[in-house]
């Protein structure tokens, strides 16, 4: 899973019944019988209202992030421009096993795909939170994201979390 994106289900159960499969989603925690349209609109709104929580939290926090350097994440702003924060690790593919050519080469263009994208965040300013309408807005190494996207949202409030987390347990707070 790469960092700076969210992912849902990576791989659906599978099951040779119709009844094997309906167990496998019985044992979760979102399994519904019944009034599917309003179960899945609850699931919308609480995504929504999960990252109007996020942007009040970054609103309250971002300050206290001393070092932006490991955040991964691609913005979508309100103009539907994507720019990719990326931190080109080389070290990352030395520890593969590149015995087989065919895997040595995919790993090289690989590490040169990474190189290229490497644009890692040094600095996180002018953080604002719209509180009329929710809208939500940050400079990244002084590049302007107006309006951006929820899932950029909750990435950037995670990395803050586990920043202050960490910042907390090693008793620096």
């Amino acid at each position: 899973m790469s960092k700076g994106q969210i992912h849902g289900i990576i791989m659906r159960p599978c099951a040779t019944t119709e009844e094997d499969y309906d167990n496998i989603y019985q044992t979760t925690e979102f399994y519904t019988q019944s009034g599917f349209m309003a179960q899945y609109q609850k699931h919308l709104a609480a995504l929504d209202i999960t990252a109007e929580c996020a942007k009040i939290y970054l609103a309250k926090n971002w300050k206290l992030v001393k070092d932006w350097s490991g955040l991964e994440v691609k913005i979508t702003d309100n103009t539907n421009k994507t720019t990719e924060y990326f931190v080109y690790n080389p070290d990352e593919t030395r520890n593969w096993n590149m015995k087989l050519e065919t895997i040595r080469r995919m790993v090289e263009d690989m590490d040169k795909r990474n190189k290229k994208k490497h644009n890692p965040v040094k600095t996180v300013t002018g953080v604002v939170l719209d509180p009329s309408d929710g809208d939500f807005s940050l400079t990244i190494n002084g590049h302007d994201h107006l309006w951006i996207d929820d899932e950029s949202v909750i990435i950037i409030a995670e990395y803050v979390e586990n920043q202050l987390n960490q910042t907390h347990e090693e008793g620096t707070v």
